[in-house]
């Protein structure tokens, strides 16, 4: 095989140092610790310079909205890409402010790329490609959001011994992470007919994974903050369906399977519910994918 010629390298080089640095931000929770060191060194490799600020898990907004706030300098000339809940804390003043000094306001979240990572692992070529989306647009539909949650349901109850009892999903934090299936103005705020149709779309999913639709129900009670009342739906033969957000929820789970919410921890948390079996390298390799084209290219 022909070394690379010195014009091919050096334009590797000049396109390389044309990519933008990017800052991640992003408030801890399973999926990223899992995949964060995985991303960095994803974009490192593709020629990014990335600076990572991690918030502990509980974190409170207005904590992750004051750091961001304070440390705006540090932004200047940058791609930024963060969580759902620190992408929140930066509308729609502090935005403003950054984008005078040269601040580019990702198009993609991690949640995004991620819960587009699992379902590119799950529905594999019947996934879509994740859409350069502008802030507050849609990138995918509940049809799509449905596919992926019966598509991995099916593959779960390929073995007899996983067929739940009862599944319970639980309103409670649903709507923290349901962004992406709704278009929204900058004043538009998730509300209680987008939180029903995601509820409704989940049992949909279930029922065609192959969940008999008696077994299925919902819980609208506020679970964050009381984490004792878990103990009544903690029962061998369940499934608790609920947000990532709810984590104190999750982690007081002994007897049933506790599933969060969205896409991306759903895949992991029912892994560790051991209820698939998935090697961390198949998400990669569609994560990487997903990185090179959204992130290896230079800028224009």
């Amino acid at each position: 095989m022909k070394e690379p010629t010195e014009p091919f390298l050096n334009n590797l080089q000049e396109q390389k140092e044309q990519l933008q640095p990017m800052y991640i931000v992003y408030r801890d929770n399973e999926l990223f610790q899992e995949m964060i060191s995985h991303i960095v060194n994803m974009l490192q490799a593709m020629g990014r310079k990335v600076d990572v600020k991690s918030f502990e898990k509980g974190t409170e907004p207005r904590e992750i909205k004051q750091w961001m706030t304070e440390n705006k300098d540090n932004f200047q000339g940058v791609e930024l890409l963060c969580d759902y809940t620190s992408s929140d804390r930066l509308r729609p003043r502090i935005i403003h402010e950054l984008m005078q000094s040269g601040f580019k306001s990702s198009k993609f979240t991690l949640d995004s790329l991620l819960n587009n990572a699992a379902e590119k692992t799950i529905l594999g070529d019947e996934a879509k490609d994740l859409p350069d989306a502008s802030l507050g647009e849609r990138i995918k539909s509940l049809g799509d959001y449905k596919k992926y949650f019966s598509t991995l349901v099916k593959h779960i109850l390929r073995n007899p011994d996983n067929v739940p009892q009862k599944v319970i999903i639980f309103e409670d934090a649903l709507k923290d992470h349901i962004h992406d299936l709704f278009d929204k103005s900058s004043t538009f705020e998730i509300g209680q007919a987008e939180i029903d149709q995601v509820l409704s779309a989940l049992k949909e999913s279930f029922i065609d994974g192959g969940i008999e639709e008696d077994k299925i129900f919902f819980n609208r009670e506020k679970i964050k903050g009381y984490p004792e009342l878990v103990d009544k739906f903690d029962e061998n033969g369940s499934w608790l369906v609920i947000d990532r957000h709810s984590d104190i929820f999750i982690n007081r789970v002994k007897n049933a399977k506790a599933l969060s919410l969205p896409e991306g921890n759903f895949l992991i948390s029912a892994r560790e519910a051991g209820l698939i079996n998935l090697k961390t390298e198949e998400i990669l390799r569609q994560l990487e994918k997903i990185l090179e084209e959204k992130f290896g290219k230079r800028e224009n």
